[in-house]
C-alpha cells in the first residue's frame, strides 16, 4: 500500500491517511501536538510508513520538526524513536 500520512492543523490537529488516487482515511484528532505526534508515529510504525511519506504544512514531518526548533516554532520536536 502506498499510504501517506498528513497532519492538518485546523484549530485541532487531524491525522489523515491517504492512498493516492484511491482512499482517504480519518485516523484521529487531538488538540495536543504531542498526542497527534504519538498517533502519527504509532500508525507509521504499525503500517510501515516511511518518514518521507509523513507530512505537515507542506513538508515532511521530519523536515518540519528539524527546521521548526530553530525558527521559534511553538511545537516541540519529538524523536520518532522515542514513541
Amino acid at each position: 500500500m502506498d499510504l501517506q500520512l498528513y497532519i492538518k492543523d485546523q484549530g485541532e490537529f487531524y491525522l489523515i491517511g491517504v492512498v493516492p488516487g484511491k482512499d482517504i482515511y480519518f485516523l484521529g484528532h487531538s488538540s495536543q501536538w504531542k498526542c497527534i505526534l504519538d498517533k502519527v508515529f504509532q500508525y507509521a510504525k504499525d503500517l510501515s510508513v516511511p518518514d518521507d511519506r509523513i507530512f505537515y504544512r507542506g513538508k515532511t514531518l521530519r523536515t518540519y520538526l528539524s527546521q521548526g526548533m530553530g525558527n521559534g516554532n511553538s511545537h516541540p520536536s519529538i524523536d520518532r524513536n522515542s514513541v
